[in-house]
């Protein structure tokens, strides 16, 4: 049972030191197995056997540990090892940590300079897919992908890139892509996901201002629909008082003329404001 419950402590540290080796090269996103069929069980078993060899040393000068402190001792330093990258193969590293790359291309100032553009990439595209890796997750919580096409598409376009950067990194690594290939398309991945990026935010700033010209037309109507009902309250009004028989001499007479060509055109204002608002 002892030996179930260590298992599991080291497999939960590996998954943990795992999402944050991908979570702090965001372009990896979608690679978990592949990363996870890179451990080395050699460099495993080494760093399992270093971390309880320094707590038996711990022991042995007289400090006090209880289950739970070894527990937390063993899986905060496995996890951060494996987060490091320091349990992969070198196929692994090549890949994802890119450490064996540079004395591999130091044969040529060539190879060298395709190493700096490479690395390079690999950064902007960190950058690009980490800072909009929270509106990929929004953007599947709920139909905002329907609602916001463009949005979605330049955003899940960034997240491709990022898989297809680092597919073609493994390719390379297994020698399935010649250098002049590999080195045309890490060039296009960076230049599509600048591309990507640039549309993923026009496409914000036409959404937010869709939405205030929606609510501004919104609260035009609201306006003119009450400007309208006040008309016609004030035309319905004023044919009351000149229903009403003040006197028979000229100046009532005038004043029922006046007030009579005066709701009709109040009566005609309020309908073209309603004709407005209704189109």
């Amino acid at each position: 049972m002892a030996k179930k419950r260590g298992n599991q402590l080291y497999n939960a540290a590996i998954q943990d030191g795992l999402r944050h080796l991908v979570g702090q090269r965001p372009r990896l996103s979608g690679l978990e197995d592949y990363i996870a069929k890179h451990i080395d069980p050699a460099k495993l078993r080494e760093v399992i056997g270093g971390i309880n060899n320094h707590i038996r040393q711990q022991e042995k000068k007289g400090k006090q540990l209880s289950d739970e402190d070894k527990a937390k001792l063993i899986y905060e330093n496995l996890a951060n090892y494996v987060a490091s990258g320091g349990v992969l193969d070198r196929a692994g590293q090549e890949v994802i940590l890119k450490k064996s790359l540079e004395g591999k291309v130091s044969k040529s100032a060539l190879r060298s300079l395709f190493s700096r553009e490479s690395l390079d990439g690999d950064k902007y595209l960190d950058n690009v897919v980490g800072a909009f890796r929270d509106v990929y997750g929004l953007l599947k919580t709920g139909d905002y992908a329907q609602r916001m096409p463009e949005l979605a598409y330049a955003v899940a376009t960034i997240y491709d890139l990022g898989f297809l950067n680092a597919a073609v990194d493994v390719l390379a690594q297994q020698g399935l892509i010649d250098e002049r290939r590999y080195r045309v398309i890490k060039k296009a991945v960076k230049e599509k996901t600048k591309v990507a990026a640039s549309a993923a935010t026009v496409a914000m700033e036409k959404y937010a201002t869709q939405q205030q010209a929606q609510a501004k037309n919104q609260q035009q109507t609201q306006a003119k629909k009450i400007a309208a009902s006040i008309l016609a309250v004030l035309g319905a009004g004023l044919l009351v008082v000149s229903g009403v028989n003040i006197t028979g001499n000229v100046i009532g007479s005038s004043f029922n003329n006046f007030s009579g060509m005066l709701t009709g055109l109040l009566f005609l204002f309020a309908a073209f404001l309603i004709f407005i608002k209704k189109k």
